[in-house]
């Protein structure tokens, strides 16, 4: 069952625009034991050729959703699945939002297989469980400085990991060192720490 991205189309519309996100998938279920099929939810992928070498720079649609529900589970329950194909990018893959209207202490969230998810405008993301696993990344809306959750389990397995690099805000936005100086509009990006380069 597969609700990939649209991919690159070298002629088509979207020829050298980037890959489509993935879509949303929610299967209710009795019984998994014995399905060997697939459930897929990837970016698409697109693909820049470089000219000085032929090589390519891929840009990768964000992952979508997989939602897994047992019969007679509760609603709020279930397993969030925020999964990549495995392949590693330049530039990475592009990020998928956890809204806070997906978070409940009754549900597992699971971001892996090079997928990126975020909590969408610094949300409190509060989950029975949270696993990270080959190679996902868990993090916060660019521009937002802390990342809260709350779960009775966190595992990041050794290939993943929850990373705040990179999510400070753009040039002329927000704070710089803590003084509450405005960052400059000549290319420098904020941090909550330090000054971003001109």
């Amino acid at each position: 069952i597969m609700t990939n991205g649209g991919a690159f189309c070298n002629g088509c519309v979207n020829g050298g625009g980037g890959g489509g996100g993935g879509g949303r998938l929610a299967l209710r279920y009795g019984d998994m034991h014995g399905f060997a099929g697939k459930l897929e939810a990837y970016g698409g992928r697109d693909a820049t050729v470089h000219a000085f070498d032929g090589g390519y720079t891929r840009f990768t649609g964000g992952a979508g959703t997989i939602f897994l529900l047992k019969k007679g589970e509760n609603a709020s329950g279930g397993t969030l699945i925020v999964a990549g194909d495995g392949l590693r990018d330049w530039p990475p893959v592009g990020d998928t939002p956890i809204p806070a209207s997906w978070s409940t202490t009754d549900r597992t969230l699971v971001v892996s297989d090079g997928a990126t998810a975020f909590a969408q405008g610094g949300t409190l993301l509060k989950f029975r469980a949270i696993q990270v696993l080959r190679g996902g990344i868990l993090t916060t809306t660019p521009g937002q400085h802390t990342l809260s959750l709350q779960a009775d389990t966190v595992h990041v397995d050794g290939q993943s990991r929850v990373d705040m690099t990179a999510r400070g805000g753009r040039g002329a936005s927000g704070y710089n060192n803590g003084t509450n100086d405005v960052a400059h509009s000549t290319g420098r990006g904020e941090s909550p720490g330090g000054r971003g380069s001109a």
